[in-house]
């Protein structure tokens, strides 16, 4: 069996380092833009998400969102304040359904115009062959790592 190869660790060779600097960064583009509807990237992905799902437990959306369930509750219970998410009744009293409100659908339209400003210049600066490939890549690279760490 080979043996590893000793390396001393350069952050500008580390894959991680490089996928989170650039989630930095691409995170604070579409946060400032988000900024101008008064939400955050996060926020605006939980109304787009139940907008285009419908009504889902808190677990449904922490899952598709793929973040921390504090994370989600905290976000969900800010959405709420605002009037732009709701609590529905379901058929078990111990299920929490959350959907979007009218202003929640409002706020949204006004959110999706913002993403498109700042995933349209996305587009404009890679192209839209680099871009795609980027996203094949990154979809890759999720795949690969939860079949490793299921």
């Amino acid at each position: 069996m080979p043996s590893a190869t000793k390396r001393n660790y350069t952050p500008s060779d580390c894959v991680c380092f490089a996928m989170r600097s650039a989630a930095r960064a691409v995170t604070a583009l579409y946060d400032t833009k988000m900024a101008e509807a008064n939400l955050t990237n996060g926020q605006f992905t939980i109304l787009s998400v139940l907008s285009g799902r419908g009504r889902l437990k808190i677990s449904e959306l922490q899952k598709v969102c793929q973040v921390e369930q504090s994370t989600m509750s905290r976000e969900v219970r800010t959405l709420r304040e605002r009037g732009l998410v709701e609590r529905v009744p379901s058929e078990d009293a111990r299920v929490r359904l959350f959907q979007l409100t009218r202003t929640g659908k409002q706020k949204l339209k006004q959110a999706e115009v913002l993403w498109g400003e700042v995933h349209d210049e996305m587009r404009s600066s890679l192209g839209l062959s680099a871009m795609t490939g980027l996203l094949d890549s990154l979809n890759d690279i999720k795949g690969l790592v939860q079949q490793k760490n299921p």
